[in-house]
C-alpha cells in the first residue's frame, strides 16, 4: 500500500513541477478603436465650429478655427472600453476632454472651467465642402423631393427655406416666368457658414409636379403640411442638431403656422405679410382695378371669408378668384399672421425691405408689434426678391430676371448676425 502512495505522490510532484505558472490576463488594447484622424463640429458660443482631432495612444490633439486658430494637446490620456478621457493644464486652468464611441461617431465634451462644449466627430481628415443631395419626404399624395445643401459635417444646424406665392421653384424663381436665384444664393451663403439648408419646388411645380391635385381640392393647409413633414423627417436625421425655418413672402405665413405645430429652434420671416391675405389683396387691387371690378372683388372676398363660393367671376378676376381656386383662397384668408406669431416663443427675425413693391415695411412692423420679442430688420433699398433695387417700378422689375445679381448685402449681414 505504501508503494502505491509513494508512486501517486511522485506523479503529483512531477505534474506540479512541469506545469507552467498561471499568467495574469493581458489588458485589452482599446486604443485601436480611437487612434487616427477625426473631424466634426464643436458647439462654441451658440455656433457649430468645424474641428479636427488626431488621437494617438498617448495624446489627443484638437484644432479648431473661429476668428483665430486654436489648438489643445492632451497628454494625460486614458482609454477604457468605448471611452476616452484626457486632461491638460493651460495658464493654471485645467481643461478636460471626454468622449464615447457611439456607432461610427465619437461624441463628448470639451470642458474648460465652468464652460462645457459638446462635440461630435467622425473618422477622417476635415474637408469641408458643399454638396447637394436629394432629400425625399413622404407627404400627401406621394413623396416631396427636396434639395439638401450641406457642408458635409457630422452635425450642423438646418434651415428649411419656404418659397413664396405662385409656381415658385427651389431656387426662388417663378417657373417659366422669371429667374433671380434668390433661394439658391441664400443656401450657398449659409453653407459657407457651415449651415445646411433644404429648399424645394412647391407641390405642383418642377420636381414635385406629380403632387399636383385638382385645383379645387388644393388648400393652403397642404403647403403647411408639406413643411411639417420636412421638419419631422429632419428631426429624425442625426446630422441636424437644430431645425429652423426661413419663410419668404407667402412662405412666412407657412413658417409661422408650422412653428405652432412643430418644435422649431429659430424662425426668419422675409418680407412676409403682417395681415390676413384678404386685407393685402384689397390694398393691392385698389390701385389696379376699375371701380366696378373692384366692387366685384370686394363681394367675392366677403363671400369667401364667410365660406361661400361665387360661381360667376368676371374675366379680370379669373386669375385670383376662378371657382376652382376659391377653396384655396378661402383657406388662406382664415389665417392671421399676427395672432399666429404672437403665440411663438422661439427666436424670430422679421425682415422687410424699403423698396418692396408687393409687401410694404408696415407689414413687418405689424408682425413686430404682435411679437415684441422678435428682432426687426428693415433693409434700406431691398425689394421683394431680396435684391438691391430702386423704388422706381421698371428698375425694380428688372431685378426679377437678373440671375447673377447677389442678395442685398445688408440682408446677409442681418441673417448671419441672427444665426450666430
Amino acid at each position: 500500500m505504501k508503494k502505491y502512495v509513494v508512486v501517486i505522490m511522485a506523479i503529483l510532484l512531477l505534474v506540479g513541477c512541469t506545469q507552467k505558472p498561471i499568467e495574469p490576463p493581458m489588458k485589452e488594447d482599446y486604443t485601436k478603436e480611437f487612434i487616427g484622424d477625426w473631424h466634426g463640429t464643436m458647439r462654441l458660443e451658440g455656433k457649430d465650429v468645424p474641428i479636427e482631432a488626431y488621437l494617438t495612444p498617448e495624446t489627443v490633439e484638437i484644432l479648431w478655427t473661429t476668428k483665430e486658430q486654436q489648438k489643445s494637446i492632451f497628454t494625460q490620456i486614458t482609454y477604457e472600453a468605448n471611452l476616452v478621457k484626457g486632461t491638460v493644464m493651460r495658464d493654471g486652468q485645467e481643461i478636460n476632454i471626454q468622449g464615447s464611441m457611439k456607432g461610427n461617431r465619437l461624441e463628448g465634451t470639451y470642458q474648460i472651467g465652468e464652460q462645457t462644449l459638446p462635440f461630435v466627430l467622425v473618422r477622417g481628415e476635415l474637408v469641408v465642402e458643399q454638396k447637394e443631395e436629394l432629400f425625399t419626404v413622404d407627404v400627401k399624395g406621394g413623396q416631396l423631393k427636396t434639395t439638401l445643401l450641406s457642408p458635409q459635417l457630422p452635425v450642423m444646424p438646418l434651415y428649411i427655406i419656404i418659397g413664396g406665392v405662385g409656381p415658385t421653384t427651389k431656387d426662388g424663381n417663378l417657373e417659366g416666368l422669371a429667374e433671380n436665384n434668390s433661394y439658391s444664393q441664400l443656401a450657398e451663403l449659409l453653407a459657407e457658414e457651415h449651415i445646411a439648408t433644404i429648399r424645394f419646388d412647391k407641390r405642383g411645380v418642377g420636381e414635385n409636379n406629380v403632387l399636383q391635385e385638382a385645383e379645387e381640392r388644393t388648400t393652403f393647409v397642404d403647403f403647411i403640411d408639406d413643411v411639417v413633414a420636412i421638419v419631422e423627417a429632419a428631426r429624425k436625421d442625426e446630422r441636424f442638431n437644430e431645425v429652423n425655418l426661413i419663410g419668404h413672402s407667402e412662405g412666412s405665413l407657412i413658417a409661422l403656422n408650422v412653428a405652432q405645430q412643430q418644435p422649431i429652434d429659430r424662425l426668419i420671416s422675409l418680407v412676409g405679410a403682417g395681415r390676413p391675405i384678404d386685407e393685402v389683396l384689397l390694398e393691392q387691387l385698389q390701385a389696379r382695378l376699375a371701380p366696378d371690378v373692384m366692387a366685384e372683388a370686394k363681394v367675392i372676398i366677403d363671400n369667401l371669408k364667410q365660406g361661400q363660393r361665387v360661381e360667376v367671376v368676371s374675366e379680370p378676376l379669373q386669375s385670383l378668384f376662378r371657382p376652382s381656386l376659391q377653396p384655396y383662397m378661402a383657406s388662406w384668408m382664415k389665417l392671421n399672421p399676427q395672432t399666429t406669431i404672437a403665440d411663438l416663443t422661439m427666436p424670430i427675425l422679421i425682415v422687410g425691405g424699403t423698396t418692396d413693391l408687393q409687401v410694404p415695411i408696415t407689414d413687418s412692423e405689424l408682425l413686430k408689434q404682435a411679437q415684441p420679442e422678435a428682432t426687426l430688420a428693415i433693409i434700406e433699398g431691398m425689394n421683394h426678391i431680396l435684391k438691391e433695387a430702386p423704388l422706381e417700378l421698371e428698375g425694380n422689375r428688372q431685378t426679377y430676371t437678373a440671375q447673377d445679381l447677389p442678395l442685398h448685402p445688408n440682408l446677409v449681414e442681418e441673417i448671419i448676425a441672427f444665426i450666430q
